[in-house]
């Protein structure tokens, strides 16, 4: 706990514009007969000799930052880290309140009112809305993946499965559905077709391809699908991964 002339009484002598407090954390003079608590680069501390306290994150909200700014606070102000964020927080009379959130810094006047930082009950709405939509994604995923499990795809249509924005949740629809009945009525694209074999692909998002062998019995016609990775650009290739041996099919016909 600090005040301007406690440091100013530090800041004598030979140490006069500076003075090593602890690791990594020196009292310095500024410009305009300010003094800066400063750790590492950053003045997380100014003292004015007003009373008047600049407090600034910088943009670290860590635990070193925030064990710095409580040495050298005085009362009733701390800082404390909640989700990410720095709050400013005041004794106000039987407990810690918190009164604002140092995006980087904010000031403390010196007749005890804050100047700049955000809205701590803004902080916590957002918070409590990714909180629900955290919760609601699982939820949701944990019922389709249940549903996959049973193989009950219920009236999944292939628009839903496409409409579907989560990555997982996607992919616990379609195996709900069925791998083989999304890749056969989906409309996938072929890369590739040599005989029996068909190379398929089908675009899930801006980034993400699923690819899969198709492979149809020549007595029955039946179609069979079998994922690849998605990178694969050849039947040869497909066959390779699904058997994890190279040059699959040369090695087929030379044993025949």
């Amino acid at each position: 706990m600090s005040t301007y002339f406690e440091l100013d009484k530090q800041l004598q002598g030979r140490c006069r514009e500076s003075r090593k407090l602890q690791n990594n954390t020196y009292a310095k003079r500024r410009y305009s007969g300010r003094i800066a608590i400063q750790l590492h680069a950053t003045d997380i501390l100014t003292f004015h000799s007003d009373g008047q306290i600049d407090v600034n994150t910088g943009g670290w909200n860590t635990v070193t930052t925030h064990s710095r700014m409580n040495a050298y606070l005085p009362g009733p102000w701390r800082v404390g880290g909640h989700r990410g964020s720095t709050l400013l927080y005041k004794m106000e009379p039987q407990a810690w309140k918190p009164v604002a959130v140092i995006s980087r810094s904010l000031t403390i006047e010196a007749d005890n009112t804050v100047k700049g930082g955000d809205s701590v009950k803004g902080l916590f709405e957002t918070i409590r809305l990714e909180d629900n939509r955290r919760k609601s994604l699982r939820n949701r995923l944990k019922y389709w993946v249940e549903k996959a499990r049973a193989h009950q795809p219920g009236k999944l249509t292939i628009a839903q499965i496409a409409q579907e924005e989560n990555s997982q949740i996607r992919s616990a629809k379609i195996a709900a559905y069925g791998m083989e009945r999304y890749f056969l009525e989906s409309g996938a694209e072929t890369v590739q077709t040599d005989g029996e074999y068909s190379l398929v692909r089908i675009k899930l998002d801006q980034w993400t391809d699923m690819t899969a062998l198709k492979m149809a019995c020549p007595s029955t016609g039946a179609a069979y699908v079998c994922p690849v990775e998605p990178r694969t650009q050849t039947i040869d290739q497909a066959l390779d991964f699904m058997f994890n041996v190279k040059d699959y099919r040369q090695q087929l016909v030379a044993e025949s």
